[in-house]
């Protein structure tokens, strides 16, 4: 089996999930792209494009990637809104910051498939953009939180930045910036700032072999609710991910696939009750893919709690 940061996150949080998810043989049909999901991919594939044009003057891969990225039933309304996000991201700074340092690094990579067998495991993931710069590895990445949402949804904390509208930018109360330079916020690392992220940098820097502490960047799109709509702020987070917590990211995965491998699927019970537990999730599995309208979350909120 080969993993990746979805899996592994999905193992810890939800085995019942995990289970019908990677490991029944009678799987259910993948859930369909919400627009939260689709405005992230359409806005990746807005920014990527733009690397491509401005700072590897290579043709234009917007269409071909949008096609991609983004299912056919929300391609057409979600356009307006990844337009008007990425116009909101250029507005504040966001961009121009970002073009500035690509235009010093080398070794860039975008959005490809990565995979490799790390010891006994393989793993594999897409990183948005990977690159050196003064020798430093950096692995970056974008996350869009909250446009769909009724209230103001804040960044994470220790940002080293955050852009807003207007230029009123401001640095979070913990941070200590160490190289000026990338931003890179000294005080703190970013597995205490999110989990998430660090595990998902972490297993790309794993399976490109890096041997080193590298630079963890997230530009965090969260919007607030403005006299004229949606109003961005920006988080640029620039932290350390270091080479211990690399090893314990891959211990995690050392013991997912410790446990696949040996059948013994739901661990907090005896061998019997797991394997009649995997038996009730292959008759769920059954049940969705025979029903007209599947719906893997609705059954999980049913049945799996």
């Amino acid at each position: 089996m080969i993993y990746s940061p979805s899996s592994l996150r999905m193992f810890s949080e939800d085995r019942s999930n995990f289970y019908l998810t990677y490991i029944a043989k009678n799987r259910p049909p993948r859930s369909p792209q919400t627009m939260p999901m689709g405005l992230g991919s359409y806005f990746d594939c807005r920014v990527k494009d733009q690397i491509q044009l401005d700072v590897l003057h290579q043709p234009s891969l917007f269409s071909t990637e949008m096609m991609s990225s983004v299912e056919l039933p929300i391609r057409e309304p979600i356009a307006p809104h990844g337009e008007r996000v990425w116009e909101m991201y250029k507005s504040v700074g966001a961009w121009k910051w970002l073009k500035k340092l690509l235009r010093k690094v080398t070794d860039i990579t975008t959005e490809e498939m990565i995979s490799g067998k790390i010891g006994s495991v393989e793993i594999r993931g897409i990183p948005d953009l990977i690159f050196k710069v003064d020798g430093k590895w950096v692995i970056f990445d974008w996350k869009v939180n909250g446009y769909f949402s009724q209230s103001n949804v804040g960044p994470n904390k220790y940002y080293s930045k955050l852009l807003e509208v207007g230029g009123k930018n401001k640095m979070h109360r913990q941070v200590m910036i160490t190289d000026p330079a990338l931003l890179v916020n000294g005080m703190h690392t970013m597995d205490e700032c999110n989990q998430g992220w660090s595990v998902q940098l972490a297993t790309y820097a794993m399976i490109m072999g890096i041997e080193e502490d590298f630079i963890g960047m997230i530009d965090q799109l969260t919007f607030v609710n403005g006299s004229a709509g949606k109003e961005l702020r920006c988080g640029q987070f620039r932290m350390k991910i270091t080479q211990d917590y690399m090893e314990e990211v891959y211990n995690r995965y050392e013991l997912m696939d410790g446990v696949v491998k040996s059948g013994h699927i739901f661990t907090d019970m005896t061998r019997a009750k797991s394997d009649e537990r995997c038996a009730e999730l292959e008759d769920v599995g059954f049940a969705l893919l025979s029903d007209d309208d599947p719906s893997l979350l609705t059954y999980m909120q049913r049945h799996c709690r």
